[in-house]
């Protein structure tokens, strides 16, 4: 899938599916249903579940650059990859963030040997 200037929303329903996005481009976002892993210098600001109140266990990866990344109701596991990255949850009560350093941590996260972790 490949995005132009402007904002582009990429849905993602195969763990093979891979968006190309060049800085500078707009507002990107991914959207998915399966767990999956921003590739290397991908330039995507939003990484979400397409279901919000989903149960299935989502794992989301970032990349180098700051993302949004939204995990689904159900027990993701979400790593950052770098950058000053941004976590929310909708309702699960057993989400981690695995790099997002524990000084970065914010409510309702509190800070875990590993990064982040919901309580």
């Amino acid at each position: 899938m490949i995005g132009y200037g402007g904002n582009d929303d990429y849905y993602v329903d195969s763990a093979g599916d891979r968006a190309v996005e060049s800085s500078g481009q707009g507002q990107d976002r991914v959207w998915t249903s399966v767990s999956y892993a921003l590739s290397a210098g991908l330039s995507i600001e939003v990484l979400g579940t397409t279901k919000d109140a989903g149960t299935t266990a989502i794992n989301l990866t970032g990349n180098a650059f700051a993302q949004t990344i939204q995990g689904n109701a159900g027990a993701n596991v979400i790593n950052g990859g770098g950058g000053a990255d941004t976590m929310t949850a909708m309702a699960a009560t057993t989400s981690t963030m695995s790099t997002m350093p524990a000084t970065g941590c914010s409510r309702p996260w509190v800070a875990a040997p590993t990064g982040c972790s919901l309580r």
